[in-house]
This record gives structure tokens, sequence and C-alpha cells, in this order.
């Protein structure tokens, strides 16, 4: 993000359909060269989903599986700080190492972006708690004891559609504002300690 002229507020680019194409070939051209960082990050990624997904089953709530399943990849940009690092060192001609990419996660708890992680964490507790809601306001009068009658109640009754639909909605529109702020936000924080405000 390059200062404007005369030192003012920085002067933020449009973001147009080839930039996305560029960081997804710069993303894929630093995973060929370092594969090991992104198998394992995405790893943990993958098996804290699935904790999550067989501790609900567990304590008979599979319902929740699906918002679960849904929001949790909210978080996500926060989990991409070693992502960054790695890909920061592959940009400076380094070689990455998981000493430096873990200290750098590990660092971050005393700085602003670890701020961060708490508005992702209550985006997240938001869309948990607008699930329950509409839940309760076009399923409370249906019982379902599994998963499996969960999917039946909501996929073939026209409250379930209901909930279904402006579930996407909202959840889009949480979606949406959360990746508005952290598109930005978590590199720039990455990058020099300014203020989160």
């Amino acid at each position: 993000m390059p200062e404007a002229p005369g030192g003012g507020t920085p002067r933020i680019h449009t973001i147009e359909v080839r930039d996305l194409a560029a960081a997804l070939k710069a993303g894929l051209r630093d995973f060929l060269r370092a594969p090991l960082f992104g198998l394992v990050i995405g790893g943990v990624f993958a098996l804290i989903g699935a904790v999550i997904v067989l501790s609900l089953t567990i304590w008979e709530l599979p319902w929740l599986i699906y918002p679960f399943a849904i929001g949790f990849p909210l978080v996500g940009p926060f989990a991409a700080v070693g992502l960054y690092e790695v890909s920061r060192r592959l940009a400076e001609g380094a070689r990455p190492a998981w000493r430096d990419v873990f200290a750098v996660i590990w660092a971050q708890r005393r700085r602003e972006v670890s701020w961060m992680a708490f508005v992702m964490l209550f985006v997240f507790w938001v869309w948990m708690y607008q699930v329950r809601l509409l839940i309760a306001l076009f399923l409370g009068l249906v019982s379902f004891a599994s998963f499996e009658q969960f999917l039946t109640v909501v996929f073939t009754t026209p409250h379930g559609l209901i909930f279904l639909a402006v579930g996407h909605v909202v959840g889009g529109v949480l979606a949406l504002v959360l990746f508005s702020i952290t598109v930005f936000s978590i590199p720039i924080l990455l990058e020099r300690e300014v203020d989160i405000v």
C-alpha cells in the first residue's frame, strides 16, 4: 500500500480479477517451493475441524456440525500467519525454517494482530448465535434427534428451506464483513506494528 503523495493517507488500489489470479499464482509458487509448511499448517487446520465434528457428535449436538463447518473457516486468515511468514522469507530469498515460522506465530501474542483473533472469534460467535436464533425462529416447533433428521427437516420442509436461505444470506454478509476487515489488516499488522483501530 504505497504512501500518498506528500506523506498523507495511504492510497488503496482497487483489487481486480487479475490481482486475485496473480495472488493465487504466487501462493501456488510458494507452496511448490516449500510444500511441507502448507501441508502441515493446512493439516493442523483440518485436524482441528475434524476434532470439532467428532466432539459435536460425541456430545450429541450433530445439528451444530453444519454451522461450525461454515463458520470455522472464518478464523482462517489468522491461521495463515505462518504461511505469510513463509512467503515473506521466500520473497527475500531466504530459506524458511520451522523455528523462524513458529517464532513469528508466537510473537503475535504481544502484537496488535492478536486483537484480530478476538475480532474473528467475535464474528464467529455472532454467526453461531444467529444460527441458534434462526433455528429457534424457523425450526422451533420441529423436533430432530439426529443429524440425519436435522438434514431431512432442513432440506425437505418449507421452514427448513427458509432457514437455509436466510442463514446463508446472513452468513454471507458476516463472511464479507470479516473478509473486508482481514484482507488488509492482517498483512499490514504482520508487516508493521500499527494500532488495530
